[in-house]
């Protein structure tokens, strides 16, 4: 039940946030919205108000918002609530606005989850393994990393990251052993590593680990917010990186993931913690962000590189060629979300 509830959660709060986005701004600027849907397909049940027929239907995988006069097969009247109507720069701000959502979204979740708290490393030493700078510098079992140069360190995977940016520079570490503090000089290690790429990386590392049990962390309400945008962006240069490597064939497109395994993800994530499901749901709102985004005809990408060529050439393109990208965009969407689905479904097999 716990899974199945996540799921709904996950996918529920994705779509809404993106379609509210369209919503919002239609309705702001003018346009008069026919229907706001949860899901595709068939109508299940829902209600109308002013105008606007409120709706779930019965795919969960997807939502949209249906404008008036957005049909360019439509007779259109020359009025302001007609989206084709409208002028380009309204039309955009309608279009970009649901992947905006979906970002605005991922920044919301991550600020709460940072205010909240979430599972960290601590900060105390685990081991300190044999031959190692932390070994050659005194450290022992025990010590606790209260700053680094400085900067007070409130968990390990702040030291984590000083360190790893640091291979051969000095750094003073601050500790505290049996309640006294005391400075020592450590020469970060340089190691060769892979990244989430595969690709070899020059890090630096002082030779200890952590213990197991997880610490939680808060930060106050301001601190959340920068770190939760902070985290956005980071993650947003993140996704459109994998997706160039991708391209480039550097990235193996056996690592994409579809539905199947977000749904497996959110039940996980959900078993762990609140907090991890937030951020799991984060995460996939930044990739959201970013695939909307891209010239992919039938998503936001799509419609916004068609207003650009309207206003490049003065003139909307014709029906028929809007039909053949449209028709090409629908393959493309169908063949990855089949690819997708198949990677999904030998990992759940080869489990």
């Amino acid at each position: 039940m716990l899974t199945f509830l996540a799921i709904l959660f996950t996918f529920g709060i994705l779509i809404l946030f993106h379609e509210f986005g369209h919503f919002l701004t239609s309705k702001k600027i003018g346009v008069r919205v026919e229907r706001f849907s949860l899901g595709l397909g068939p109508r299940l049940f829902g209600f109308k108000k002013k105008g606007t027929e409120y709706c779930l239907s019965l795919i969960p995988f997807g939502g949209y918002v249906r404008m008036a006069g957005e049909d360019p097969h439509e007779e259109l009247k020359g009025e302001r609530w007609e989206f084709l109507s409208r002028s380009i720069r309204a039309r955009l701000a309608i279009v970009i606005t649901g992947p905006l959502a979906n970002f605005i979204l991922a920044f919301l979740l991550f600020s709460l989850v940072f205010a909240i708290g979430l599972p960290a490393l601590p900060t105390e030493i685990g081991e300190v393994l044999k031959d190692t700078p932390a070994e050659r510098a005194g450290l022992e079992r025990g010590d606790r990393i209260v700053a680094i140069e400085g900067k007070k360190i409130i968990c390990g995977e702040e030291m984590q990251r000083i360190v790893w940016s640091h291979p051969g520079k000095e750094l003073k570490f601050t500790i505290q052993r049996m309640g006294k503090e005391s400075t020592l000089p450590i020469v970060p290690e340089l190691k060769k590593i892979k990244d989430v790429f595969n690709q070899e990386e020059e890090v630096g590392m002082i030779g200890i680990t952590f213990p197991e049990e997880l610490i939680k962390v808060r930060y106050g309400l301001g601190k959340a917010i920068g770190k939760g945008f902070l985290r956005t962006v980071a993650l947003t240069k993140f996704v459109c990186q994998t997706l160039a490597m991708l391209i480039c064939g550097k990235v193996s497109p056996r690592n994409l993931a579809g539905p199947v395994f977000i749904a497996q993800a959110a039940g996980t994530a959900a078993k762990v913690g609140f907090t991890t499901l937030l951020g799991l749901i984060g995460l996939i709102s930044v990739n959201l962000f970013v695939i909307n985004l891209l010239p992919i005809p039938l998503l936001d990408g799509g419609h916004t590189i068609f207003l650009a060529l309207e206003g490049i050439r003065k003139k909307p393109l014709s029906i028929r060629a809007q039909e053949i990208a449209q028709q090409i965009g629908l393959a493309i969407i169908l063949f990855i979300a089949i690819f997708v689905i198949y990677n999904d479904l030998v990992r759940t097999w080869s489990r």
